[in-house]
């Protein structure tokens, strides 16, 4: 329906689902539309690249510090559907260039932040000033993305989520896992 959502649900859940499946379905309906996935350690970035690349529906790049600039710059000239990043690379490379990802912004369709609860404390009071210039980057460009945050183990979800993204999301709690 377009609303902004935080799912809350256990570890092993299906959480990435909850994204992945809406983006690709985007993907089909609309080969230009794109993905913003933000995850706090690269591992988590490599599991859900390989993950992504297996459905073969569009493309996807990783944008991290371990991309060479020369990499970054073909990156940046020609963006995937998806593109998976930190809040770091966010700062420092495609804020810092943000007029040059005006197609990406404006057909941006999902921002994904992961595993919100890593972003608490000072480094969280920065990746919130982070995800506001980037909103207001992308709504300049003239993009309307909907906003999808995970975490297992966070309280106050909703309050936190608002907090670190600027915006009201609807709470998806229960899972279907077998775990339950």
């Amino acid at each position: 329906q377009g609303k902004n959502v935080l799912i809350t649900t256990p570890t092993a859940s299906g959480k990435s689902y909850g994204y992945v499946l809406p983006f690709l379905e985007a993907v089909k309906a609309d080969p230009q539309a794109n993905g913003l996935f933000i995850f706090p350690m690269n591992a988590l970035t490599n599991d859900q690249y390989d993950k992504l690349v297996e459905f073969e529906i569009g493309t996807v790049a990783k944008y991290d510090g371990s991309v060479k600039s020369h990499q970054k710059k073909m990156i940046r000239d020609n963006p995937p559907n998806a593109l998976l990043t930190n809040p770091d690379q966010i700062h420092h490379s495609i804020l810092r260039t943000y007029s040059e990802w005006t197609d990406f912004f404006k057909n941006l369709k999902f921002i994904v932040i992961d595993e919100i609860h890593h972003y608490k404390g000072f480094f969280g009071s920065n990746v919130s000033n982070i995800l506001f210039r980037l909103r207001e980057a992308v709504k300049k460009a003239g993009g309307t993305p909907q906003i999808i945050c995970t975490s297992a183990t966070i309280k106050n979800a909703k309050y936190f989520a608002k907090e670190l993204a600027w915006v009201d999301f609807e709470e998806v709690n229960s899972s279907g896992s077998r775990s339950e």
